[in-house]
């Protein structure tokens, strides 16, 4: 299972994420760990990271003109518990994250290790993007 705050989808189910909403700053992960997607129209995956399983916020925003890594419209997604053991990916354009098999990400990629989520981006085919995600402390 895939838990975000408001709902649970079975395995494989994910019908939409929770949009946080615009958010007028950037976020704390920007400034060190965002990753600048640029479009693509033919491979649209992209590796993204290797995380530690629990909870994340991933945010996303069209990269500001002439400024590669930034982004004026930051969104924010989630949060989201990513399990060890499984592959995700996120769509930078609907802001949506589903769990996949490593074949669909690429036809090289093995399982991910059980002590680690694995997060791939899928490309806008139209505009760049800046992703970064935040750890949520759980309390």
């Amino acid at each position: 299972m895939i838990w975000d705050d408001q709902r649970s989808f079975p395995e494989g189910g994910f019908e939409s994420s929770e949009e946080v909403g615009h958010v007028g700053e950037k976020p704390k992960c920007a400034d060190f760990d965002s990753m600048d997607i640029g479009p693509g129209k033919v491979d649209r995956n992209i590796a993204g990271s290797l995380l530690d399983p629990g909870r994340y916020t991933i945010w996303s925003g069209k990269r500001a003109a002439g400024e590669i890594g930034a982004s004026n419209d930051w969104r924010a997604y989630g949060p989201f518990t990513l399990q060890g053991g499984k592959s995700y990916l996120f769509d930078v354009y609907e802001g949506t994250l589903k769990q996949v098999a490593p074949e669909e990400l690429s036809p090289m990629l093995d399982q991910v290790d059980s002590d680690q989520a694995r997060l791939w981006c899928k490309r806008s085919t139209v505009n760049p993007y800046v992703v970064c995600v935040e750890r949520v402390e759980v309390t």
